[in-house]
Order: structure tokens, then C-alpha cells, then sequence
């Protein structure tokens, strides 16, 4: 298998951060409603995009240190900066507006911040966005969890009987919510409403390069399935958007990948696309404390520039200090680490 990128899903996921993009500058009335409910679950295809693109890392090396560099090396150098980027603009964006700025509480959240994981801390996320991150990080702990005991071939069979939990909580919801204990334990772990996505991706994966069986494409439209009917339980971004709105931009997204399983994509991969591919983490990272937050109403309501040109403004600002994060953060700190461990990957269970 190639370790080379892959154009589509490149391009796939350069879109499903415009949308993001477009759904938290949707917030002005200038721009409009219908950003909700076509930018609100572009974040479903990042994670659709996460399952496929690991299930690619671990086919090239299995071996779990090598994993643990890969996540670590791609994820935190950059969401460092990003972190520091977002309290420092928060920090200034206090004092222009004649605030005091809370030195103190924003030095601790950025401090909890940094570890990625302060959903379990009680502390807030710095930006908004970074809700998605802890769900990222428990879906990477699932598969280390394989790659530790060498089971990468179960994890296809484990993840269809994982499953079963996302149908529990689609057919015990009344119960769950009103037990308080069980609710707490099921909103501690947000991996739960979100697996099919995930799951979806790491059968595309195996249908594009694999087998195109029919156990798969089932297991593919039960995934598509529970996704919906999670939407009004625990989905998050459901006040956002109609039920109807969400099956088709979710349709729309499955049905991209299925164009891009048979070669049919390669009409959305242009230079532009791929290139927001590139700077799609970066851009995340900072585009709604950073972009919709803090510099697009400086410009517009304190600066009064007119709001199209402030949003221009706003918008090339965040693309280009993505692609400066990107070129000297991103590609220089992922080469550094990667080039101090060297890991052969372990033979896979007969």
C-alpha cells in the first residue's frame, strides 16, 4: 500500500472544512441561516475522512508506537500553536473593547487546554471547535487498543459489534435519559453517537481496497442508518438543522465516497481543493476564535470597514496563517518527530 496522500480525500476534506468554516461565520445575518444546516455537520465528514485515513496509517505499520508518533506528531505540535495563537487574540481582543482581561482563568484554560483532553477536566474549550477533538482522541484510543495486542484483523469484526451500542442508545433513550447516572456515563464518553461515522470510514476503506462484499455494504448503510436516527437523541449540532436537511447532506456525503470507491471523484480534486486539504487542520483550529471571534468584528464593528470586505479580509487572514502554520510548524515538526523513532511493523496474527 502507498503512503502517498490521496487526492479525494484530500479534496474531501479541504470542502468539509469550508463548511465548518461557513457554518460559524453563518452566525452573522449577513451571510445567513442556511449556513447551519449545510456547514453544521461538515465536522461528520472529517470523521468519516478519520476512520478511512487511519485504517491507512495502520495498514502501512501496525506496530502501536509507530501509531502513538503518527497521532502525536499530526496532531499536537500544531494544536499547540493554534492554543497559543487563540489566548493571545483573546487576550488583545479584551483589552480593544476596554475589558479587563481574565489573565489568570485564561492562563489556566490554556494550560488544561494543551493536554487535549479537558472535557474530562471541567475546564472549557479555548475555541469552540475543539469539541470534536476529544472524540477524535477516543476513537485513536480504540485502535490502539488493537494495535497494543496485536488483533488489527478484529478490529472490523469488534467495531461491527460496536455498533450495538449506538442502537442502545437509540432504543433505550427514554431509559437513558432518565437515569442520571447512566446519561452522565454515556455523555462522558461522545465517541458512542458518532461510531457509525467513524466505523463508516474504515469500511470504505476496506471496500475501496480491499473486498467489495456484501457483508460490507450492509454493515456500511447500518452505519449510514443509526447516524440518522441518533440525530434528534445525541447529536450535537441538531437544534442547527431539520432532520430532513440532515439526511441529505449526510446522503450527499456517503454517497461521495461510493463515487470515490469506484474512481468517480476525481472531479473534485483541483489545486485549491487539495491545497485546503493541506491547511484543513490549521484552518480548523483557529478559524472560529481566531476568524468569526475575534478579528472579522475588529475589523467590521470596531474598525467599521464594511462587512463583505472586513469577511474577505477575515477570511484570506485565516487561510494564510493556516498555510504559515502548515509550512513552518506542520511539515517541519511532523518530520522532526518522525525522523527520531523508527518502528517495524509487527506480522498480524494468523
Amino acid at each position: 500500500m502507498t503512503t502517498n496522500r490521496i487526492s479525494e480525500i484530500d479534496a474531501l476534506r479541504g470542502i468539509a472544512c469550508l463548511m465548518v468554516v461557513y457554518n460559524h461565520f453563518g452566525n452573522y445575518p449577513e451571510i445567513g441561516s442556511i449556513a447551519s444546516c449545510i456547514g453544521c455537520i461538515g465536522v461528520d465528514l472529517f470523521f468519516i475522512i478519520s476512520g478511512f485515513v487511519i485504517s491507512l496509517t495502520i495498514q502501512n505499520n501496525s506496530n502501536w508506537k509507530y501509531f502513538l508518533v503518527n497521532r502525536f506528531s499530526r496532531l499536537f505540535p500544531v494544536y499547540w500553536t493554534c492554543a497559543v495563537l487563540s489566548v493571545l487574540t483573546y487576550f488583545i481582543s479584551y483589552n480593544y473593547i476596554n475589558e479587563p482581561a481574565p489573565t489568570d482563568y485564561l492562563f489556566k484554560t490554556f494550560l488544561v487546554n494543551l493536554s487535549m483532553v479537558q472535557f474530562y477536566t471541567g475546564f472549557p474549550n479555548i475555541d469552540g471547535s475543539y469539541w470534536t477533538l476529544i472524540i477524535e482522541l477516543l476513537f485513536y484510543a480504540f485502535i490502539l487498543l488493537f494495535l497494543i495486542a496485536n488483533k488489527k484483523h478484529l478490529i472490523e469484526t469488534i467495531g461491527a459489534i460496536c455498533l450495538l451500542f449506538p442502537l442502545c442508545l437509540i432504543l433505550l433513550y427514554d431509559q437513558i435519559i432518565s437515569d442520571e447516572t447512566i446519561h452522565h456515563l454515556v455523555n462522558r464518553l461522545p465517541l458512542l453517537a458518532y461510531f457509525p461515522l467513524f466505523f463508516s470510514g474504515i469500511l470504505l476503506y476496506k471496500i475501496k481496497f480491499e473486498t467489495k462484499n456484501t457483508l460490507r455494504w450492509i454493515l456500511l448503510f447500518c452505519c449510514f442508518s443509526l447516524q440518522l436516527f441518533l440525530f434528534d437523541k445525541f447529536y450535537s449540532n441538531s437544534p442547527q438543522l431539520t432532520f430532513l436537511q440532515y439526511s441529505i447532506t449526510l446522503s450527499v456525503m456517503y454517497i461521495a465516497f461510493i463515487l470515490y470507491i469506484y474512481n468517480k471523484l476525481s472531479f473534485i480534486v483541483c489545486k485549491p481543493t487539495v491545497w485546503l486539504g493541506s491547511i484543513s487542520y490549521c484552518l480548523y483550529l483557529i478559524h472560529q476564535s481566531i476568524g468569526s471571534q475575534v478579528i472579522l468584528p475588529f475589523l467590521h464593528n470596531y474598525l467599521l470597514i464594511n462587512f463583505w470586505i472586513a469577511f474577505i479580509l477575515t477570511i484570506g487572514a485565516i487561510f494564510l496563517i493556516s498555510h504559515l502554520i502548515l509550512t513552518y510548524i506542520e511539515k517541519p515538526s511532523i518530520a522532526f518527530i518522525r525522523s527520531k523513532f523508527s518502528f517495524k511493523s509487527k506480522p498480524l496474527a494468523n
